[in-house]
């Protein structure tokens, strides 16, 4: 978003009177995933095959995204498939990045949680440490891949043409906003949405806002300005004209409880895209991303709002030292120019973070002063960015705080590679060109 071109005025007065940032962070995390639990599982002594024990965690954890034409990198599909990469995979789970699923499970339960549980991830460990036999692949029947990970097609959105990131300055980041029409041509409630990189190597992650009626025109005259498809939008430059976000990270999301965000029907679709050339050092890939919904004509109308320190956006008031590994920042605000002051409910949540996020917290602080975790990040991965539909909304009353906490690595062996060379610490703040933020989504 675009904070710099937010009303002065507006934000000094939500600060004085809504919020008062602690002097030290108050919540405390929870540690379900102590260090340990990375540790080697030892091979069990019970047999293990792929056909009875490790095809239905595969099914169940796994194709969502390991499927022909899915955002990862290999299907995991059949016996053959797993087996190939069953080196790679248990490497991937013992570091705990697979399966991609960040929140600590000590916070708050979350929808559509696809994490291994710990008897799911002894039993793939063990299965590989006993060569991986295939037990009787007669009897299996796999599960149908869907081709979408929405129940439900109904629009498609796609970027006008092929774009090929270009960052400058050495960085490896590039930030680039393309404006689509809304296609449905009426307003209607967007339920459910799937993100389909068209380069996955390069598509870290992309938000999706409504711009409506002339605003959306406007914008649409910055494209191709120098050249290339969309137009650069490094810090969300189209921030203060959007009407509202419909979901953002690399993935599907379907909507619980009859949710929906609101389309009008001469609205148009801002996709900012956050291309990373890291795995590109050549510079060539291309992108030309696709966006799928399922469209409704009523729902339950859900509104987002945005949880970060104001003063953080400018100039150096969020600065992490070089070689600091475990730089922390936090806040706590009672968000009433949002709400209005009224009861509302929290239905999800959402972090953003970039390369050098290490952890994340945002919770409740009551007005009786009990506290409430909504959502904990323990192992921050930058790949991974999406929002969490909470199992149970949670009630934020008038008075009640939002709590919010960043932890940053800026180690050196958290550095950027740039030219083939790991790049020295340096001290960086706000912002989207190899620097980071703190911000979190209601």
């Amino acid at each position: 978003m675009n904070w710099r071109g937010a009303s002065a005025a507006v934000l000094m007065a939500w600060f004085a009177t809504a919020c008062s940032p602690p002097e030290h962070g108050i919540f405390g995390l929870c540690t379900d995933l102590p260090d340990a639990a990375f540790a080697d599982v030892a091979s069990g002594s019970v047999p293990l095959t792929y056909a009875q024990d490790v095809m239905p965690i595969i099914d169940k954890r796994c194709t969502r995204c390991h499927q022909a034409g899915g955002m990862a990198p290999f299907a995991l599909v059949t016996y053959d498939q797993v087996y190939a990469n069953r080196l790679a995979s248990k490497a991937a789970i013992l570091r705990g990045h697979m399966p991609p699923w960040q929140p600590a499970a000590c916070c708050a339960p979350l929808e559509d949680d696809w994490s291994l549980r710990p008897d799911e991830r002894a039993t793939f460990l063990n299965w590989v440490d006993q060569s991986a036999p295939a037990g009787d692949l007669q009897t299996t029947v796999p599960n149908p891949v869907p081709p979408s990970l929405l129940s439900r097609v109904d629009v498609t959105v796609q970027m006008p043409s092929p774009y090929r990131p270009q960052p400058k300055g050495g960085s490896s980041d590039d930030n680039r906003c393309f404006v689509v029409d809304w296609p449905v041509g009426r307003d209607a409630y967007v339920t459910a949405m799937n993100v389909v990189p068209g380069n996955r190597r390069i598509v870290h992650h992309l938000i999706v806002a409504v711009v409506a009626g002339k605003d959306g025109n406007e914008l649409r005259t910055l494209e191709n300005k120098d050249g290339q498809p969309g137009f650069a939008c490094p810090s969300g430059a189209f921030g203060a004209k959007v009407t509202r976000f419909l979901g953002g990270g690399v993935g599907g999301s379907q909507n619980p409880r009859g949710l929906g965000t609101k389309v009008e029907g001469t609205a148009k679709l801002v996709l900012q895209i956050h291309y990373s050339t890291v795995n590109d050092p050549a510079g060539t890939a291309t992108d030309q991303t696709t966006v799928e919904f399922r469209v409704d004509d009523q729902a339950r109308e859900s509104k987002a709002i945005v949880i970060t320190n104001p003063f953080w956006v400018v100039g150096n008031a969020m600065t992490v030292k070089a070689g600091d590994p475990d730089a922390v920042y936090f806040y706590r605000c009672r968000p009433s120019i949002f709400t209005g002051k009224k009861r509302v409910l929290i239905e999800g949540t959402a972090p953003h973070m970039h390369a050098f996020g290490s952890k994340f917290l945002l919770g409740i602080i009551h007005k009786d002063g009990t506290r409430e975790c909504l959502l904990e990040i323990p192992h921050w991965h930058f790949g991974w960015e999406q929002g969490y539909w909470l199992t149970t909304p949670r009630p934020l009353q008038p008075r009640d705080q939002v709590y919010i906490e960043c932890h940053f690595d800026n180690s050196e062996e958290r550095q950027p590679i740039v030219d083939g060379k790991r790049a020295k610490p340096r001290d960086f703040a706000w912002g989207g060109d190899n620097q980071d933020m703190c911000a979190g989504f209601l």
